[in-house]
């Protein structure tokens, strides 16, 4: 696993031991006068070895809770929204041995993000490499965020036949993502079916999860209170997740 910040300036994600569904959390800070990456983010390969990497015919899940603080989730932040989490290409073992890391804005990549902050998760596919755009995945508002309570995210990722940016759709892949309030049942957000997954690079798999309150385009003479967002039990599987 990493921790990774952006600049000299940016803070890094800080284990919270009061503020957890169990044991410790991980407490993301975004401070007044920040820019887009200035919480830092953290990320972890689905294995060590990286023996846990998906391909076409496969299908993974990946789990996590989160929680927001009410400045965090009322402030209108200056800029085109905030991201939850990234899923993307695994680092693999014939690059890992060279200290080549693959990092986030991969072409096969999923994001889950609170969009121009409309108030609940959304989702997008590929870093502007799948018919050179980011291609928004079809929502449903059913779960907006609320403030200081446990949410759980769940993406299901179901991978067909990788599509090569050649305009020869095949339909077969499935993405969808659930979500559930405390204490509540979980509830479809995000549906892609009959889909197509991007990804022309040989080799390339998903294997690895960013963590991250990233806000693209940021303005960091914004002031604004101090707001905070914690990850928790992190879950990544071959077969659906239970509800916690």
């Amino acid at each position: 696993m990493g921790l990774v910040k952006n600049n000299k300036s940016d803070l890094l994600p800080e284990l919270d031991c009061e503020v957890a569904v169990s044991g410790c959390s991980l407490r993301f800070t975004i401070p007044s006068h920040s820019g887009s990456g200035a919480s830092g983010s953290w990320f972890l390969n689905f294995s060590d070895d990286f023996s846990m990497r998906f391909g076409e015919g496969e299908e993974f899940y990946v789990q996590w809770r989160q929680r927001f603080s009410r400045p965090f989730l009322e402030t209108r932040f200056l800029g085109g929204g905030w991201k939850q989490a990234i899923i993307g290409e695994g680092d693999r073992p014939d690059y890992a041995p060279d200290g080549k890391v693959i990092w986030s804005c991969t072409q096969l990549e999923l994001t889950v993000q609170n969009t121009y902050l409309r108030g609940y998760p959304q989702m997008y596919h590929s870093c502007g490499a799948k018919d050179e755009h980011y291609e928004p995945l079809p929502d449903y508002r059913a779960a907006d965020y609320e403030p200081d309570q446990w949410m759980t995210f769940q993406v299901r990722v179901k991978i067909g036949t990788w599509y090569k940016n050649d305009r020869n759709y095949h339909g077969d892949s499935i993405v969808e993502l659930w979500v559930a309030r405390e204490g509540q049942p979980s509830r479809r957000v995000v549906v892609a079916e009959d889909y197509d997954i991007a990804n022309t690079k040989s080799g390339a798999k998903y294997g690895k999860l960013w963590l991250l309150p990233y806000h693209t385009g940021k303005d960091p003479s914004q002031d604004h209170p101090v707001g905070y967002t914690w990850y928790d039990e992190v879950i990544i599987s071959r077969a659906p997740i239970p509800d916690p």
